[in-house]
């Protein structure tokens, strides 16, 4: 990575925290948060146009969103990740729940071309699947560090309905607005709880079906974190709950 610039394009790997547990307890439950946090980032993507225009998949509980081409500020996707986490957050039981991020960089590719001939050329095949006897095989076209990258960061960092960025990129982050809470060689945690990001206000109005600026105050998200620990007490790691109550009191 050199100069003012991105050398690849960022990614943002956001998933579901207990998305398991969750299935396991109550399928129905567990699959219309899913498709909560699928109508986010739909609207979300639906709101940028080129060049700002976002590619989104679908890995699981969890979805890559990545960037068209590489930037030179984080700006962007540190307003969905804190938006996403908000929106989750303030639906409480009717289908929110706490999610988890990393932002990272790296290459992103369609790999179909990596298939053996006897798939692609395949009567049957299509992009993502092809029959197999009287089934079916579903396939991924797409792979990349970008998809890499920021789910490994998210996933080795403290237990928690946290956000972490890539510490490489520090000199990316917006200059306002932003709180690291954590920092380590490898990740910043950020503090998307008492995040100042006007763009997150855009899109929160966006994410409610408004067109304009939603200001979430931060007693509100504090609370509803507060909630969710007692609720789910039993079901979480004392890390998980001690991280929560760090990101509760933003130190």
């Amino acid at each position: 990575m050199s100069g003012n610039r991105m050398e690849d394009r960022w990614g943002l790997y956001i998933d579901i925290e207990g998305f398991s547990h969750r299935y396991s307890r109550n399928p129905s439950d567990a699959l219309f948060s899913l498709g909560c946090l699928a109508g986010d980032l739909f609207k979300i993507g639906k709101y940028f146009t080129d060049p700002e225009r976002l590619f989104i998949h679908q890995f699981g509980d969890g979805f890559l969103i990545l960037s068209y081409f590489s930037k030179n500020s984080l700006n962007l996707p540190l307003s969905i990740a804190v938006s996403l986490m908000q929106s989750m957050l303030l639906r409480g039981r009717e289908g929110g729940g706490v999610c988890r991020a990393g932002i990272s960089t790296g290459d992103f590719a369609d790999i179909t071309g990596c298939l053996p001939t006897e798939i692609t050329r395949d009567k049957s095949f299509r992009q993502r699947s092809v029959a197999i006897g009287d089934g079916l095989m579903t396939l991924i076209p797409v792979m990349g560090s970008a998809l890499i990258n920021p789910f490994k960061l998210q996933s080795k960092g403290p237990k928690g309905p946290l956000l972490f960025v890539d510490a490489s990129l520090d000199r990316f982050l917006p200059s306002e607005g932003v709180s690291i809470l954590r920092q380590s060689e490898e990740a910043l945690q950020i503090d998307w709880v008492h995040c100042q990001l006007p763009m997150v206000e855009d899109l929160l109005g966006c994410l409610r079906g408004g067109t304009e600026s939603l200001h979430v105050p931060a007693k509100l998200l504090e609370k509803q974190l507060t909630n969710y620990i007692h609720i789910h007490k039993n079901n979480v790691s004392d890390e998980w709950v001690s991280e929560t109550q760090r990101l509760i009191a933003g130190k």
